[in-house]
């Protein structure tokens, strides 16, 4: 759940323009705030735990995810994403999907926020794990082949850097391939 507040002039019940103090994420005024994503129970993993978590800059890891082994062209790929926070970032990240040629070339994309928009990574606690589901369009005219799937997270000043159990990974999480048929 997201808890959202909102501030009205006693007088007339219209709505006052909220802004962020000095280091808060930067947006423009707006009639509500989002204050913080609350876990109410048990959240059921939405995707498959990977064998060594990602890590994308110094605090949010990619745990688990899952996507489909064969898919046909003109077909939407679901993928699902495990995400933990590890400590709170003012800053808002946009989670990128990349389908990649043999070649290693951009075949298709997607690119959203957390949970469509709805959990941005501001929000992000230590502890917070959150399944977010992505839709990957393919291309009617995609050849057939294998296409690697490759993850980021990114916001105006750039990509994340990623690790995998220690090591330099660039600025992605390679996840594994997907088989694309006619």
């Amino acid at each position: 759940y997201k808890l959202v507040a909102s501030l009205y002039d006693p007088a007339t019940l219209e709505p006052l323009p909220v802004t962020p103090l000095a280091g808060g994420a930067a947006v423009a005024p707006a009639n509500a705030w989002d204050v913080a994503l609350l876990q109410i129970g048990a959240q059921a993993p939405a995707a498959a735990p990977l064998e060594n978590a990602f890590l994308f800059g110094d605090h949010i890891s990619l745990y688990g995810a899952s996507w489909p082994a064969q898919a046909a062209r003109g077909d939407v790929a679901r993928i699902s994403l495990q995400w933990e926070g590890s400590a709170p970032d003012p800053r808002n990240y946009t989670v990128f999907i990349h389908l990649i040629n043999e070649a290693g070339e951009l075949a298709a994309h997607q690119d959203q926020m957390p949970l469509n928009g709805f959990a941005p990574t501001h929000l992000w606690t230590a502890g917070l794990r959150l399944a977010d589901g992505h839709e990957l369009a393919l291309p009617t005219d995609l050849p057939a082949g294998r296409y690697a799937i490759r993850v980021g997270l990114y916001d105006g000043a750039g990509r994340l850097p990623v690790t995998q159990a220690g090591a330099g990974m660039g600025d992605y999480a390679e996840l594994g391939f997907m088989e694309v048929t006619q």
